[in-house]
């Protein structure tokens, strides 16, 4: 990562605008869509533009989902770079020295961890919790809104009304919560 500040605010920009286009799309479909069409074509017995529409509400979850990622990133980097938060790239990898590293690093700088299962590691939402950014209750639904991309591969194979109900409900969930994920992110943005 560069430490131009120019640069890193404008990739900061660039992700928010993909964020607030992505919300704003999904709105927009869904508002067309509705659960029920949504339903009607997961089971392949929805109107071709239901289909369609179908589509594009999974790719703007999908977008959603990898910029909030991608935002975090960026700026959970630069925060290990002014010192105010262990390298997250310790972690990469599964290493156990480098996951007890982050670990000590994280307790030097003064962060909480007493009541963490440290033989595990954080991943980005734990961390942002750790951090103090969001409650770790709101950092495990993050976690299972986040992670229902790998749901959504699988599921095409379950066509079923109630697979259907809840790719829908969890897709809602996020588009809900992006808001206040982009908020708590950018937090760690002040010095």
């Amino acid at each position: 990562m560069s430490d131009n500040p120019s640069e890193l605010e404008g990739r900061i920009v660039g992700h928010l605008e993909e964020i607030v286009e992505q919300v704003d799309s999904f709105d927009r479909v869904t508002a067309r869509l509705g659960e029920d069409g949504f339903i009607a074509a997961w089971g392949h017995s929805g109107t071709p533009e239901q289909i369609d529409l179908k589509g594009s509400v999974e790719r703007a979850y999908e977008q959603i989902v990898n910029d909030l990622q991608a935002l975090l990133d960026l700026l959970e980097s630069d925060a290990h770079r002014r010192g105010v938060v262990p390298n997250p790239m310790l972690l990469q990898g599964g290493s156990s020295a480098g996951r007890k590293q982050w670990w000590e690093d994280a307790a030097g700088l003064g962060i909480d961890t007493t009541h963490s299962d440290t033989s595990q590691s954080p991943g980005r939402w734990r961390r942002l919790a750790l951090y103090g950014h969001i409650d770790h209750a709101f950092a495990q639904e993050l976690i299972g809104l986040t992670e229902s991309r790998d749901f959504l591969q699988h599921a095409y194979a379950q066509r079923t009304e109630e697979t259907a109900r809840r790719v829908w409900s969890v897709m809602a969930s996020l588009r809900a919560a992006a808001q206040k994920v982009v908020d708590a992110i950018l937090v760690m943005q002040r010095p």
